[in-house]
């Protein structure tokens, strides 16, 4: 009986000198490799809340749909301006005739990434007009909140996409509206 010899150059290779070994392995190092680097960016990258004054997400959702109709109780629209000069200047109307602050308070949110949020606190310099220094512009979406500095009565909320150089804010209805 004949036993079945590999060729003489086959025998004398050790195990890791074999190409089929590697091919086989391959795919199975190469997920242990992702997994690895998938696992050292979950943990360097812990979620982040964006907005993370909201202790209880409904009495939040509450308190801003409040806000946002006292700002329409009292006839308050913004019209927020963004230009090159760093400047940052908000016109602020009530169509009431309601008196305005002497402060605003105005929030840019990064959609995703909490550490990309930036506050000004703004100055009146007469006639509805507040302005502020900026530290520079960001690329991307942003959510603009602006609000009286000291009390928080009303907020206006609005989104700003990267080329918008005016944005237009005025009080929304709330999704769901109180049925009377």
């Amino acid at each position: 009986m004949q036993r079945d010899k590999a060729p003489a150059g086959e025998a004398s290779k050790p195990w890791y000198r074999h190409l089929t070994l590697w091919l086989v392995l391959m795919p199975a190092m190469g997920g242990v490799v992702a997994g690895l680097g998938i696992a050292v960016t979950g943990f360097s990258n812990p979620p982040q809340l964006v907005v993370d004054d909201r202790i209880d997400v409904g009495r939040a959702t509450h308190q801003l749909h409040e806000r946002e109709r006292r700002a329409g109780e009292l006839g308050l629209a913004a019209r927020v301006h963004f230009d090159e000069a760093e400047r940052l200047q908000v016109i602020l109307s009530s169509s009431e005739g309601n008196d305005l602050p002497d402060q605003l308070a105005v929030t840019l949110y990064h959609p995703t990434m909490e550490d990309r949020d930036e506050t000004y606190d703004l100055i009146r310099a007469g006639d509805g007009r507040y302005v502020a220094e900026r530290s520079g512009d960001e690329p991307g979406r942003r959510y603009v909140h602006v609000e009286p500095e000291r009390d928080g009565e009303w907020r206006l909320i609005g989104e700003r996409q990267a080329e918008d150089a005016v944005l237009e804010l005025r009080p929304r209805r709330p999704v769901f509206a109180e049925r009377e």
